[in-house]
């Protein structure tokens, strides 16, 4: 027996509609993940967002949205 992309989408749908998504859904606290992966203290790191000029090619300027005055922005870890 084959099922089609057709097929699994159907059942999808019909699963959100009679309530299957919601109760796997509601058993995920979002919030107690996020406060458990948020450190406490101090940030270490200050982003400033800006709008700057930025050289897209010799002769070529813009001014667009820029991170501690850079584009693309700083690499965050």
């Amino acid at each position: 027996m084959s099922i089609s992309r057709r097929d699994v989408l159907r059942l999808g749908g019909v699963s959100v509609l009679a309530g299957v998504g919601v109760d796997a859904v509601a058993g995920c606290d979002s919030r107690a993940a996020m406060s458990a992966a948020v450190p406490l203290g101090k940030a270490d790191y200050t982003l400033r967002i800006a709008t700057g000029p930025v050289e897209l090619a010799p002769g070529t300027v813009v001014s667009t949205t820029t991170y501690n005055g850079r584009l693309p922005g700083p690499l965050l870890r």
